[in-house]
């Protein structure tokens, strides 16, 4: 059971690494450091990256509430 924790960890960091990564990408675009085109590309690889890691990690996950009254 600790592995399975761990591993959530482990996805959930990467998942917040990916979104620094399009952070600076974006920041990158905007100073005129790289051009639009191949940081368009960049953010949006970073973005389905982190959306991959976000799901493995469990983000998407709910559990629905119930009453213990009824």
């Amino acid at each position: 059971m600790e592995e399975g924790i761990s591993m959530k960890k482990v996805f959930g960091i990467l998942a917040f690494l990916s979104f620094f990564f399009v952070l600076g990408t974006v920041g990158a675009i905007e100073c005129d450091m790289i051009a639009p085109g191949t940081g368009f590309i960049r953010a949006m690889l970073g973005i389905v990256v982190m959306a991959v890691f976000a799901k493995i990690a469990g983000a998407f996950e709910y559990d629905t509430w119930e009453d213990d009254d009824g």
